[in-house]
This record gives structure tokens, C-alpha cells and sequence, in this order.
């Protein structure tokens, strides 16, 4: 928000203080406490009066709650000094404001959150409906067959599809954060030349991921060409340095690359931070204890010295990538930092404290419990119960031996040939289309009728175990649906006759969705038939 604009104001005939800051506020002259106090997303509208105008007015139309019509507060700049220029400037504070809070908003609802996976939302957002079904051309083809042609209604389509929905919407909300362009980018030699290909989104990515090439760059070029520059650059030592790939006395000599090797950059960002405390500042503690106290590690455990730039590098790197896709909020603050302090206390060496506990004390407290505790005659007189072996002896079972199982030879030989049938049935199915010469439309017009059937089965079932099943309204379209899918399986068997494809074949390929479309409309019929006539 803006620095503070106030200015005087009259309202409703009284003169006062309309402010704007975080809220809008009006003060009646000589009060403390504001009469008008308003948010900015209770705005609706501004209507401010024309300079032609002899009044100077402002008018704000605020919706205090959702679906009643907006009220009007109407501020007047009449008979005041600078009446006009107070007035604009209010008015193009209030319309600042109001973009501001809008644009929030318009980005807090674009953000992912559980509301935005329940049933009604996802049942209602087209746009996710549509990049769902651009994604599966599959579902896509039967959503025009099922949908479009009017057999189903939009509803009925994506009320079986919710968890696809679902988990789409969620695969939507992943943000994709910013990787590392260099690594990305892999030059080719051709002719002997090293040629490399960069869009100008990838310059600007690696310039904000790397501010010395940005440094390098604006020095070097011109006098050098940008692609001259960029073919040295992707063969220097200074861009395995930003890669994090280990230099190696083979790589070429670059006479203005090189001399940046050694250059530390100053992160701009840290500037402002405050330094770390004592006790959290691990390299200064090695430092200051380590090399003092010789507690040099062993030569095994010992750091590579060439190897700390790189890591340096791609630690930094790793911070910007962070904090392009996290925001600059993310670093330690001042005030946080005794929490942490606290949380590397060592809490277990502090003095324990006393529990303030209220001690019950009931007296003949012993009477009681004899009282209630005491075994009754006809307790004592059972019998006690037996011992856990003899219940475990009661139960016990001979063991099977599996090797000493008589063998059924009969029963072999049925399953054997079971599963060879089965295995047979299986390869026919898989290569009988091309041995029956059988076209692809054809095939992927079985192939979608079967699809299509299915998708208006579910539907049938699921309206059929409804409680409103006797509705014809409901049941008709659907009962419609499926006798034209046989309609549908008698058009590709007459079209399969019409290209010499036996028609036995497309019967034995949709045999069984046929079967289960009988069987859905002979239940559909006999639930009929019980239903009492009115």
C-alpha cells in the first residue's frame, strides 16, 4: 500500500477527514473514532462529478453484504480549498486500491485448494472439462458419440468421471518451478563450428540465474557479436564454472572469459541481512575452534579445495531458483531468530518443574474397597476354570502333509486343457483381425461402439438403482441409448458385409456388450412390471 492520502471532505452536510490507507475512513472534525470505515473489496464503483460540474463530488457505491444493491456514499469537496485536485487525488487513490484488492483476489481463487475439488466445482468448471478431454483424445471421442449427439447430458458424462476430473485438476495445480537453463542448453558443432540455438526467454532466464554473465555480457558485446560472444561462452571455463562441471587443464584458453573465473560475485540480496549469531554461523565456528584447537580432519575427510567454487556456485544458483519460485520472503528474518536459538537449546539439562497437582483424599477409603471387592459365596463356590492346555487340546488338528496329497489326475487334465483353451482364445483374439483381412475404420468403429455401449450401460445401471428408476423422463433416453447401439452394431456389420468381412465375426467381437444390453433392458422391463399402476 501507498504512503497515506487525507484530505477534507464533507458528509452528509458535516465536514471531516476522509483518509486512505489501508482502509477508507471518514472522521467528523473534533472526533476520534471514524464514522466510515470501509474495506476495499466492499467497493463496487466510483463515480466522480465532471470538471465541467459547479459541484464537486465523489460518489462510492459499497456492497456491505453479497446479493444486496449497492449504497451510495456521497463526499463532497464543495467550498473547499483545492477542492478539485483533493478530489482527484482521492478518487485515483480509491481506484488504485481497488485494482490492487481485485487482483488479489482474482489470485487467491486462482490458487488451488481443497474447495476447488469438491463434486459442484468440479461439475461446473467447463475449463477443466475441456483441457480434460483435449488431453484424452480417447474420452474425447466418446464425449462427442455420447454427449454430443444427445444421448447423455453433460452431467450424466462427467458424474462417472470425477476422480479423472479430479486428479487433473490437481495435476494443473502443480506449479512448474524454474530449473537450471544452462544445463539445458547443448551446443552442436557443424563444420567445425560450434553452433548454439538461444531463445530470448532463455537469455533472460540465464542472465536472472547468473548476474555475472549479465555483467560479462554488457561489457563484452558489442565490441564482440552476441553470437560470436555466446559460442565463446559455451566453450569457456566460465560456463563449466556456472554448470558446476569440474575445470580440467584440457579446456580451451579464452583470453575474456577466463579472466572472470576468480571474480567472486556479491549477492545484491544479502547485502541488507544481518549476520548470523555465534551460534549458528558454522563456518565461522570452524574457523575460529577447528584449525585453532588442530582439529584438522583426516586427509580422507578433508574438503578439495579446487571443488568449493563450483559448490559455492551451485549452491547460490540453487538459492536464486528458490527464491524465484518460493518469493523473497523465505529468508531467516531477525525476530525469528530466538526461535531458533531456542529450538538448539539443550533442554534436557534444565531443572524439571514441580507438577501442581490437587491431591483427593477420601476417608475409610479402605472400607469401600473391602466393601466392593469382597468375593461373593457364589463365587467361591465355582468350580475354577481348566488350564490353557486342556482348551488347547480340545482344537488341535492333524497336519496336512502337501507332499503326501493324493493327486486327481482327472482334475489336472481339465485345468490344463482350461488354460490351453483360455491361451488359444487369447492369441486368436489378439491376431485374428489380420488373418480375417478385417480394415481399421471398421475395427475402430467396433472399437468406439463398444466404448459408447459401455459408457451408456453405467449410466443405465446407475439411473436404473436409483430411487426415481420408474421416471420415463430418466429412463427413456437412456432406454433409447442402448437400442440404438444395436442399431449402431447392425450399421458396421452391414458396412463389414460391403468390404468382404465376415459378419460373424464383428457378432463374435461385440457378442458380449449385445448380451449385456439384453440383459439390461429385459431388468429394466421386469422392474417395470412391478411397479403398481396409478
Amino acid at each position: 500500500m501507498g504512503d497515506r492520502v487525507e484530505t477534507f471532505a464533507y458528509f452528509k452536510k458535516k465536514i471531516g477527514v476522509l483518509s486512505v490507507d489501508t482502509r477508507m475512513k471518514w472522521v467528523a472534525e473534533g472526533k476520534t473514532n471514524p464514522a466510515i470505515d470501509i474495506s476495499f473489496d466492499a467497493i463496487a464503483n466510483l463515480q466522480m462529478t465532471p470538471a465541467s460540474s459547479a459541484k464537486i463530488m465523489v460518489r462510492v457505491f459499497i456492497i456491505m453484504n453479497k446479493g444486496e444493491e449497492p449504497t451510495p456514499l456521497v463526499f463532497s469537496f464543495t467550498n473547499l480549498s483545492n477542492a478539485r485536485q483533493n478530489c482527484e487525488m482521492i478518487t485515483a487513490e480509491l481506484q488504485k486500491a481497488i485494482t490492487r484488492q481485485r487482483d488479489n483476489t482474482v489470485s487467491d481463487e486462482k490458487s488451488f485448494g481443497v474447495e476447488s475439488l469438491n463434486e459442484k466445482y468440479l461439475m461446473e468448471d467447463i475449463d477443466l472439462q475441456e483441457s480434460l478431454l483435449t488431453s484424452n483424445s480417447e474420452m474425447f471421442q466418446t464425449f462427442k458419440e455420447a454427449v454430443m449427439k444427445g444421448h447423455l447430458s453433460n452431467e450424466q458424462f462427467w458424474s462417472t468421471r470425477l476422480h479423472l476430473l479430479r486428479a487433473h485438476a490437481v495435476e494443473r495445480s502443480q506449479q512448474k518451478g524454474p530449473y537450471n537453463v544452462l544445463s539445458s542448453i547443448k551446443p552442436k558443432t557443424v563444420d567445425n563450428q560450434m553452433k548454439v540455438s538461444l531463445t530470448r526467454q532463455q537469455i533472460h532466464d540465464m542472465f536472472e540465474q547468473q548476474p555475472q554473465l549479465r555483467t560479462v555480457y554488457d561489457k563484452h558485446v558489442p565490441p564482440l557479436a552476441e553470437g560470436e560472444f555466446w559460442s565463446r561462452f559455451f566453450l569457456s571455463k566460465l560456463c563449466k564454472k556456472f554448470r558446476g562441471d569440474r575445470i580440467t587443464p584440457m579446456d580451451p584458453y579464452d583470453d575474456i572469459m577466463d579472466q572472470y573465473l576468480n571474480v567472486d560475485e556479491e549477492d545484491p540480496t544479502r547485502k541488507d541481512e544481518p549476520p548470523p549469531s555465534h551460534v549458528l554461523d558454522i563456518e565461522g565456528n570452524i574457523q575460529n575452534a577447528s584449525v585453532l584447537a588442530e582439529l584438522r580432519p583426516d586427509i580422507t575427510m578433508r574438503i578439495d579445495k579446487e571443488a568449493i567454487p563450483f559448490m559455492k556456485n551451485i549452491n547460490q544458483l540453487s538459492e536464486r531458483l528458490l527464491e524465484k519460485s518460493l518469493g523473497n520472503s523465505k529468508r531467516l528474518k531477525t525476530e525469528t531468530e530466538n526461535q531458533y536459538l531456542q529450538e538448539s537449546g539443550f533442554h534436557d539439562l534444565e531443572e524439571d518443574h514441580k507438577d501442581t497437582k490437587v491431591i483427593l483424599n477420601i476417608q475409610e477409603q479402605d472400607q469401600f474397597l473391602e466393601k466392593n471387592f469382597a468375593p461373593s459365596s457364589k463365587q467361591s463356590t465355582e468350580e475354577p476354570l481348566p488350564p490353557l492346555e486342556v482348551l488347547q487340546s480340545l482344537y488341535q488338528e492333524e497336519l496336512v502333509e502337501l507332499d503326501n496329497t493324493d493327486r486327481d489326475e482327472n482334475a489336472l487334465a481339465e485345468a490344463a486343457q482350461q488354460l490351453t483353451h483360455a491361451m488359444r482364445e487369447k492369441h486368436e483374439f489378439e491376431t485374428h483381425g489380420t488373418d480375417m483381412n478385417v480394415p481399421k475404420d471398421i475395427k475402430e468403429e467396433v472399437s468406439m461402439c463398444h466404448t459408447v455401449s459401455v459408457e451408456f450401460l453405467h449410466q443405465f445401471w446407475s439411473a436404473l438403482f436409483s430411487p426415481n428408476y420408474s421416471d420415463k423422463n430418466v429412463m427413456a433416453p437412456l432406454q433409447q441409448a442402448l437400442l440404438n447401439s444395436k442399431v449402431r452394431v447392425d450399421a458396421i456389420v452391414s458396412q463389414a458385409k460391403k468390404r468382404n468381412v465376415n459378419p460373424s465375426y464383428i457378432y463374435q467381437l461385440v457378442s458380449s456388450i449385445l448380451s449385456s444390453i439384453d440383459v439390461a433392458l429385459g431388468e429394466y422391463q421386469r422392474r417395470l412390471s412391478m411397479v403398481p399402476s396409478t
